[in-house]
C-alpha cells in the first residue's frame, strides 16, 4: 500500500487558520479523520468562551437550540453535536513529502 503526505488545516473557532503536517497517511479519508479530530479539539478548547456553545448551555436552555424545554439528555447531546459540526471547518491538501510545509501557516 502506498502512503501519501497530507497537510491538515482547520479554520479555528478562535480565529485564523491552523496547519499541521505534512503527515503520512494511507488514504485521504484517514487524513480527513485526523483533520476532523483536530477541529473537534480546537472547538472544545474554546467551549464556553466567545459564544462557543458547550453542552451545559444546551442542557440549561434546550429551547435555544430548537428543542422542547423538557428535552432529554440524548436530544441535548444531539443538538450540541449539530452545533459543533456546524462550526467546524477542516480540509487536507496533498503534500510532496515531509519537507513540503505551507510557509503561510507555520
Amino acid at each position: 500500500m502506498e502512503y501519501k503526505w497530507y497537510r491538515l488545516y482547520i479554520h479555528s473557532v478562535g480565529g485564523g487558520i491552523e496547519c499541521e503536517g505534512p503527515r503520512e497517511y494511507k488514504s485521504k479519508e484517514a487524513a480527513m479523520d485526523d483533520a476532523r479530530q483536530m477541529a473537534i479539539d480546537d472547538y472544545e478548547s474554546f467551549e464556553g468562551y466567545h459564544g462557543i456553545v458547550d453542552i451545559g448551555e444546551v442542557m440549561e436552555c434546550p429551547e435555544d437550540f430548537g428543542l422542547d424545554s423538557d428535552a432529554d439528555e440524548e436530544a441535548c447531546w444531539e443538538a450540541y453535536y449539530e452545533e459543533r459540526e456546524g462550526c467546524m471547518d477542516y480540509w487536507v491538501v496533498e503534500a510532496n513529502g515531509p519537507d513540503d510545509i505551507d510557509e503561510d501557516y507555520q
